[in-house]
This record gives C-alpha cells, structure tokens and sequence, in this order.
C-alpha cells in the first residue's frame, strides 16, 4: 500500500502475506520524501506498531509540533541539538540530560521503528510557515532536511494510520468459520 505521494512525502507499508490469525501487524515499511527512500522494503517480518504509534502521537501533536530554539537558526543547527538531546547527551549535568531529552524526544522520527530502519536518525518537526521539516542522518551520517505542506503529511500519515488500525483488528479477529473450526 502507499499512502501519499513518493515526490512529496509517502509512507509504503505491507503486511506479510502469510500471517495466521491471530497476529500482530509484521511487515514491511518505508518512508518516501521527494523520490528519496528511507527503510529497508526487503527487510520482512518488522513490528509496524512502533511507526503507527509516532504517526499517531505527531498526528495528536499537530500543529504545535515546534520548538523555540528552532525559531532563529537553520535546519542544520537544528538537527544539532535535536541529536545532541536525545541520541549523544555530552551534556554533563544529568538533570539537564533529562530535560533535553524530554523537550527533543516529540521529534523523533524513523529511530528505533525497527530493523528495516536500523541506522537511521530522523527528525520531524511543524514549521509554524505550514512546512513539515523531515530531515534524516543515513547510515553513512549524511544529514538531509527536506520541506512539504504539512496537509500531505496529515493525510499521509492518517491514511496509514487507519490501515494499520484496520490490519490489527484483522489479524486480532476470528471469522464464525475459523472460530467454528478451532471448536472441533
């Protein structure tokens, strides 16, 4: 399935096509971002709760998805000190660690989603001019920051949401015949 569009911003996922009920949601995910892609689509069998999951908590965000420090500097600055924050802490007072991390951690994006996404840092964050700001370290550490209307985003991103919802409940729910069968 592709939710949105692979030249403006896109989300492409599958769920693997011999999961038995019931089942979680295993399968296959990757972002597209003006033609570029990011996640392994080959690597199978990867838990797409964790990327429903972020979609859901930006789509609950929207539109204070933003931070003050963001205000004056540029995209690369920015990304400092989201990664600075959450991912290398040099800071030495812990509480300040903490602190940090609690203000970046709402824009991580990509990081953690699973192996098809294995070395790769992502941020996303709500321009207050409209723009969503994506940008990504790859695993070669080259960081790239791409911009779109924050409309594709939203529609993108519940459009995945709700198929992830309705792929869940349909690997979670018994038909009569299977129930039926699994009595005998």
């Amino acid at each position: 399935m592709l939710f949105g569009a692979k030249e403006i911003f896109a989300v492409e996922a599958m769920t693997e096509p011999d999961l038995e009920v019931p089942s979680a949601v295993w399968g296959r995910l990757r972002i597209w971002c003006r033609n570029e892609s990011f996640g392994d689509y080959e690597n199978p069998y990867n838990a797409l709760h964790s990327a429903a999951e972020c979609f859901r908590e930006m789509l609950d965000a929207y539109p204070d998805l933003w931070d003050s420090t963001f205000d004056l500097v540029e995209d690369a600055e920015r990304f400092r000190l989201f990664n600075e924050a959450i991912y290398i802490g040099s800071h030495s007072d812990t509480d300040q660690i903490v602190d940090l991390a609690d203000r970046y951690w709402k824009f991580d994006f990509l990081t953690n989603w699973g192996e098809h996404t294995n070395g790769i840092k992502g941020l996303l964050a709500f321009d207050p001019n409209g723009e969503v700001l994506f940008m990504v370290e790859d695993r070669d550490e080259l960081v790239r920051a791409f911009r779109f209307p924050q409309t594709c985003f939203t529609k993108t991103a519940a459009d995945f949401v709700e198929w992830f919802d309705s792929e869940a409940e349909r690997l979670q729910n018994k038909t009569g015949e299977q129930a039926a069968s699994s009595n005998h």
